[in-house]
């Protein structure tokens, strides 16, 4: 330790210092007991006690709440059972607040994060990334993710995920699809994939699409069919090594999923049902491609279908059969003989 106030010193050491850190729990608590016994020392303020309860991921200013240290012994204030979470927590509170203590500040190798989030039928879930960006996925998406010093990368499987990117950090972050590539700063964007082709839609901020997943420049042109910028409230759809062109569209509609809403408008019965099947348990079925095709209006919860059941059978023009093995939808008696192509 005393090799990291030599002169030149450089981040060779810092790294091995930090890696010696990593090692044992008993090597933390060593290096705290020698920091402590240095009175100028700020690490001596610490209390142990409340240092131990820091979670792992809080920031500097958190050790400003912190009483001066009262004499408690280390072996004392640990117990066996909280060697592990100590650990890791010193270890990253150090890591984290390397310029408040004795130490020059110690700046560890960003390691490639590697990881695989996915959801079930009927799922859906919300995950924080290491760089602060949130990823919601919808039922039934797959996506890696893999974060390197260069680049935040996201492999987009199957399925549909919203991205809301971290601002401040100076990696590009990249989606891949359906072999195009999406890249995005400080922005708000869904992909999905679907019917062998995928959507990209920009809530907010700026997003490039390129057809070619390993394209990286900025079109000069926005016509070119190999890469597509968006404003908010755009869409591009991707499609065997082309983007189409921007369009706008309404949010309010496309984003209903992240709520848990299918908001209808003028939407075929058949699109309705097709939202309808991606969490429930029981499936709908449409009897005929006339009634699939009829285009509908309102809001549903999508994880309630009788929702969407009342509001049919208030039409009078669908029934509905119950089976065991789900709903089937057909036209009324009624209705049948003559054409009707949107309920109100």
């Amino acid at each position: 330790m005393a090799r990291l106030h030599e002169n030149g010193a450089g981040a060779e050491i810092e790294q091995q210092f930090m890696t010696w850190l990593q090692a044992s729990p008993l090597h933390v608590e060593a290096y705290l007991v020698v920091a402590m016994a240095t009175p100028e020392s700020p690490a001596a303020q610490w209390s142990l006690s409340q240092a131990r309860a820091l979670p792992v991921a809080e920031s500097a200013s958190a050790l400003t709440t912190l009483t001066p240290f009262n004499g408690e012994s280390p072996s004392r204030v640990w117990g066996a059972g909280r060697w592990r979470r100590w650990s890791a927590g010193a270890v990253a509170v150090l890591g984290a607040t390397a310029a408040a203590l004795w130490l020059r500040p110690v700046q560890a190798p960003l390691e490639p994060l590697g990881q695989h989030l996915m959801t079930r039928h009927g799922e859906s879930r919300r995950s924080t990334l290491a760089d602060g960006s949130i990823v919601q996925l919808q039922t039934e998406t797959s996506l890696q993710v893999s974060y390197t010093a260069a680049e935040r990368l996201i492999k987009l499987e199957s399925g549909r995920a919203f991205f809301k990117v971290a601002k401040g950090d100076h990696r590009r972050f990249r989606v891949v699809a359906d072999g195009a590539s999406v890249v995005a700063t400080g922005t708000e964007f869904d992909v999905n994939l679907e019917d062998h082709r995928g959507v990209v839609t920009l809530v907010e901020g700026h997003v490039v699409v390129y057809a070619d997943a390993t394209a990286s420049v900025e079109p000069a042109n926005s016509d070119m069919a190999a890469a597509r910028s968006l404003r908010a409230g755009q869409q591009v759809e991707i499609r065997q090594g082309w983007v189409s062109p921007p369009a706008d569209v309404d949010l309010r509609v496309l984003e209903a999923w992240r709520t848990g809403e299918v908001i209808a408008d003028r939407m075929p019965l058949g699109d309705v049902v097709r939202e309808f099947n991606r969490y429930g348990v029981q499936p709908l079925r449409i009897a005929d491609r006339r009634l699939a095709d009829m285009q509908i209006s309102g809001v549903f919860n999508a994880r309630d279908p009788n929702t969407l059941i009342s509001f049919l059978r208030a039409t009078e023009q669908v029934q509905v059969l119950r089976a065991t093995d789900g709903l089937t939808l057909q036209r009324s008696v009624e209705t049948r003989g003559h054409r009707t192509d949107e309920l109100p």
